[in-house]
């Protein structure tokens, strides 16, 4: 039975950890190490963030219509904030 609940803590750790490397786009060196030592350790609502980050792709996605190559390329970068 361990395994089980080994199982779901694993889940919710990787989620956790997918919502705080997500909020920490743009971040690198020490304010990213900082950033995700505190994220990991808080509460994070994954839920919340699963959905601004769906809603984020859904929203690029339909600003893209149209767009080819290098501007469609440019336009999701900007858009993604990366």
């Amino acid at each position: 039975m361990s395994g089980a609940v080994f199982a779901a803590d694993s889940s919710t750790q990787q989620d956790k950890a997918k919502a705080c490397k997500a909020q920490a786009a743009g971040k690198s060196g020490d304010e990213l190490k900082t950033f995700m030592k505190q994220c990991l350790s808080s509460g994070v609502d994954t839920a919340a963030v699963k959905s601004e980050g769906q809603d984020k792709i859904k929203s690029c996605q339909a600003g893209a219509s149209g767009k080819t190559g290098a501007e469609l390329k440019a336009y999701l970068k900007q858009c993604s904030g990366k």
